[in-house]
C-alpha cells in the first residue's frame, strides 16, 4: 500500500504486505491507514511513515476494510466467512460476525454503533459493532457485492449478482424498495442527503433511483459493464468506471477519461468534492490518477484506494 500527494503524484509512504492489497481506508484523523490483503491480514500503519502499528489476522484473504467514524474500531471482511471488529492501536479482536460464505464487503453506520456486511451467502446483515450480535438479516437471491448505510443510519442499500439493488430498514431487515438491472449489480452508493441511490451493473448502465420507491430517475448507458459508482460529498457530482470496446474509461460528471488498459477499484471523490481519483493501468504500468495528475508508476497490483480526511493524501 502507498500514500501519495494527489497534487504532485509524489509518494509519501510505502507499506508492504505479502500479497495484493484489496482494500484501504484512512482513520478519521488521517494519522493511520488500514489495509486488507490477499495475504489474510489487515494492517494498521502510520500514514506519514509507513511504520506498522498493528496486524490483524484472518484465515483467508481480506476483501473489505473500514474505520469507524470516530476512529475507535476497524472492521474487516474476509473470504473466511467472517467480519471482525478490531482495536486499531493493538490489533485486538473485539467482535466477530459469521456468515455462511465469503464476506465481500463491510461498512460502519454513521454513528459507528453498527456494521453492515454483505456475503456470497446471499445476505446482507446488520450487527452490533461492540458485541457482534446480529440485528437484522436481509436476503438476496444471489451473492451480495456492495452495501452502504444511509446518512441517517436508518436504511441499508445493497447490490447483488441477482441483478437487483435493494433498500432495507437497517433495524428490522424489512425491504423498502427494489431496483432491477438486467445483469449483476456490482456497486451502490447513497447520496449524502439520502435522496438518491446510484447503482452500477454489468448490464452497461449506471442508474439513479429514488430509494423510498425504487423509481428510476436517470440512466447512463455504456457498451459493456459499469464497475463502480460514487457520489461527491455534496451529492452534486457522480462518477463511475465503464468498459467499452475492450478498454476502460472513467466517467466523471458525464465526461469520459481514458482510455486505459485497465482500472482497478472504485473511482472516488476527495472530501471537498473537488478532486476525483482512481487506479489504472496504462501501457503496462500502474498509476493513481487524481484530476489528470499521475502518481509515480508502481509495479504492485491492488485495487483499494481512499483519500485522507483532509484531502491532502491518497
Amino acid at each position: 500500500a502507498q500514500v501519495w500527494e494527489p497534487s504532485t503524484g509524489i509518494e509519501v509512504a510505502h507499506m508492504n504486505h505479502d500479497d495484493m492489497v484489496i482494500s484501504t481506508a484512512f482513520s478519521p484523523d488521517g494519522k493511520w491507514v488500514v489495509s486488507g490483503s490477499k495475504d489474510g491480514t489487515a494492517r494498521v500503519w502510520e500514514a506519514s511513515t509507513g511504520i506498522e502499528v498493528a496486524r490483524m489476522n484472518h484465515d483467508a484473504r481480506v476483501t473489505s476494510i473500514a474505520f469507524s467514524p470516530e476512529g475507535k474500531w476497524v472492521v474487516s471482511g474476509s473470504d473466511d466467512g467472517t467480519a471482525r471488529v478490531w482495536e486499531p492501536s493493538t490489533g485486538v479482536e473485539m467482535a466477530r460476525m459469521t456468515h455462511d460464505s465469503d464476506v465481500t464487503v463491510v461498512a460502519f453506520s454513521p454513528d459507528g454503533k453498527y456494521v453492515v456486511s454483505g456475503s456470497l451467502d446471499h445476505t446482507a446483515r446488520v450487527w452490533e459493532a461492540s458485541t457482534g450480535i446480529e440485528v437484522s438479516h436481509m436476503p438476496h437471491d444471489a451473492g451480495v457485492t456492495s452495501v452502504a448505510f444511509s446518512p441517517d443510519g436508518k436504511y441499508v442499500v445493497s447490490g447483488s449478482v441477482d441483478d437487483t439493488a435493494r433498500v432495507w430498514e437497517a433495524g428490522t431487515g424489512k425491504e423498502v424498495a427494489r431496483m432491477t438491472h438486467n445483469s449483476n449489480v456490482v456497486s451502490v452508493a447513497i447520496s449524502p442527503d439520502g435522496k438518491w441511490v446510484l447503482s452500477g451493473s454489468y448490464d452497461g448502465t449506471a442508474r439513479v433511483w429514488e430509494p423510498s420507491t425504487g423509481i428510476e430517475v436517470a440512466r447512463m448507458t455504456h457498451d459493456s459493464w459499469v464497475d463502480s459508482v460514487a457520489f461527491s460529498p455534496d451529492g452534486k457530482r457522480s462518477a463511475y468506471t465503464a468498459f467499452k470496446e475492450s478498454l476502460w474509461f472513467v466517467v466523471i460528471d458525464g465526461a469520459e477519461h481514458g482510455p486505459h488498459d485497465a482500472t482497478s477499484g472504485a473511482v472516488l471523490f476527495s472530501p471537498d468534492g473537488r478532486r476525483a481519483a482512481y487506479l489504472c493501468t496504462i501501457s503496462g504500468r500502474r498509476f493513481a490518477i487524481t484530476d489528470g495528475v499521475r502518481s509515480e508508476s508502481f509495479d504492485e497490483s491492488g485495487k483499494g484506494a481512499c483519500f485522507s480526511p483532509d484531502g491532502q493524501h491518497f
